[in-house]
């Protein structure tokens, strides 16, 4: 697997399990309420940004679809636990990065480490660890398929039939002879006059 392409499928993974940490974090804190919180503390715009994370979690999948079909072998990919450990503190430090810009930008909510931690902030941790494994265990059971499928050449479908061509026997070289055996065929009668 190309680095690039690694790590579009990382980036992609990890946008989405960041929108999950934020929203997830709210429904625990809040309950039925996080609809209601969510728009007061100025989160009004992720409503547009879940329809792009779902587009960028379709191109990641579409890529790992595509990358299935031409057989590609991942080459080196980080081990579980370290990955579960970038993941985790990514997703935590996009959290907290996001809380703490609302909280300047947004005028419902609060600032500094009570827009961090205060409200359920604090469920963002937990939050961020179980993301931060599921993202790990996907980009991980991921490249466990696309290297089985380049090392066994996946599943195939049922072999074609192989073409044949059935040729009649080729038929013998007609000679003068021919004409003159008893039943070889005869011109058309003279009419009479």
């Amino acid at each position: 697997m190309h680095f690039r392409v690694w790590k579009f499928r990382l980036a992609a993974l990890l946008a989405v399990a960041s929108f999950g940490v934020h929203q997830l974090r709210f429904v625990l804190a809040y309950g039925a309420g996080a609809t209601r919180e969510l728009a007061h503390q100025g989160h009004a715009y992720l409503s547009i940004v879940a329809p792009l994370l779902v587009g960028l979690l379709m191109l990641a999948v579409a890529e790992f679809a595509g990358g299935l079909a031409r057989r590609r072998s991942p080459r080196a990919v980080p081990g579980l636990r370290q990955l579960v450990v970038v993941s985790s503190l990514s997703l935590f430090g996009v959290y907290c990065v996001q809380e703490l810009a609302e909280g300047l930008l947004s005028t419902g909510h609060p600032g500094g480490l009570l827009g961090v931690f205060g409200g359920g902030g604090w469920l963002a941790v937990p939050l961020s660890l179980a993301a931060g494994l599921v993202v790990a265990l996907l980009m991980r059971g991921a490249a466990a398929v696309s290297e089985a499928v380049a090392r066994h050449g996946g599943v195939r479908g049922p072999a074609a039939a192989p073409l044949v061509q059935v040729l009649p026997p080729p038929a013998p070289p007609r000679t003068g002879r021919g004409l003159l055996r008893q039943h070889a065929p005869r011109a058309p009668p003279v009419p009479s006059v």
